[in-house]
């Protein structure tokens, strides 16, 4: 009952971040101490930014950054780590403009909701996938060799025992690669007076267009549909992993101005407009399309043609009976 608990809980865990506007990460240094530790875990949601909340942004020479948003201006936020002696900006980092806002750190009970050694147990499965791989393998198998009712292994099994696990080893794969595989691509533009004078340099006041070219991993079976924020992809062209897009740039004031384009896979169980359709009204519609159009069939054959309480017998190899006498 325990492990299947635990499954429940995981799955629950996957959806929730699937289909909810949160986001899961970790710290990478103290400059948030001691708010939040390195390798603490938090979660990040979307929403409106007050003084005060933690945020995390991009930033186009150090990456993602979660810091404290101190003081809000007509251009944007101001940062500053909790540790640190002065502000991001003081430092060189330009103002925080809400397109480079990621969200804010969820908090409880007036502070940030943390997950502790987040990090390390991440940074530990990046570094040993094969054997991180291959403990989720044992706990499914373990689960559906399991019963609740004895102690004893045994070799007969209901066809609902054997096509439940299934089902959700399946479910957990498609959220796995529509929540992880998706991968944000900012861009950083000067916002000048005049004729631009560098390559990243937009005329103030006038809609431009200007090409980016990202590159993602090539997913088989997979649909890569693409948005972008703070902007509006006119076209695109993938050839291999690489998509290069004219985004059209809405007029903006002198300073910076950081649009972005995600780019995000669906199984490809459905024409690819339709995909982009859904994803435009809210990419968690989508992903909850995908799913039931997907296994919605496969689980309405199952539950009409099949039998459940179904009795069936494993065949089990002499190596794998032995094995059992250990356990």
């Amino acid at each position: 009952m325990l492990r299947r608990i635990a499954l429940l809980i995981a799955v629950l865990a996957f959806a929730v971040i699937a289909f909810g506007p949160l986001h899961l990460s970790y710290v990478t240094s103290g400059s948030m101490e001691p708010t939040l530790s390195q390798g603490d875990g938090y979660l990040v949601i979307e929403g409106p930014i007050s003084e005060g909340d933690i945020v995390t942004f991009h930033s186009e020479d150090r990456g993602y950054v979660t810091h404290r948003a101190v003081e809000q201006t007509d251009s944007g936020f101001i940062t500053k780590g909790d540790a640190n002696p002065s502000t991001d900006q003081a430092a060189g980092t330009p103002v925080v403009t809400e397109s480079a806002i990621v969200g804010r750190v969820l908090t409880l009970g007036g502070g940030p909701l943390v997950i502790p050694m987040l990090g390390p147990v991440v940074g530990f499965i990046g570094a040993h996938k094969l054997l991180a791989f291959g403990v989720v393998a044992a706990l499914f198998a373990w689960d559906l060799l399991g019963s609740e009712t004895s102690t004893r292994l045994r070799d007969v099994y209901t066809f609902g025992e054997l096509a439940r696990p299934m089902f959700l080893g399946l479910i957990v794969a498609s959220l796995l690669v529509m929540v992880f595989a998706t991968s944000v691509h900012p861009a950083t533009y000067t916002v000048e007076e005049g004729e631009p004078t560098q390559r990243y340099s937009i005329p103030a006041g006038e809609t431009v267009e200007r090409e980016i070219s990202v590159t993602t991993a090539h997913l088989p079976l997979t649909t890569m549909v693409t948005d972008a924020s703070g902007a509006t992809v006119v076209s695109q062209e993938t050839e291999g992993a690489t998509t290069t897009m004219i985004l059209e740039i809405p007029p903006q004031e002198v300073g910076t101005y950081e649009p972005s384009v995600r780019v995000a896979p669906y199984p490809a169980v459905l024409p690819g407009a339709w995909l982009e359709t859904l994803h435009g009204v809210s990419p968690y519609l989508a992903r909850v399309v995908v799913l039931l159009v997907a296994f919605g069939p496969l689980f309405a054959v199952y539950s009409l043609f099949f039998d459940g309480e179904a009795r069936m017998r494993s065949v089990t190899p002499r190596w794998v009976e032995k094995a059992r006498g250990f356990l």
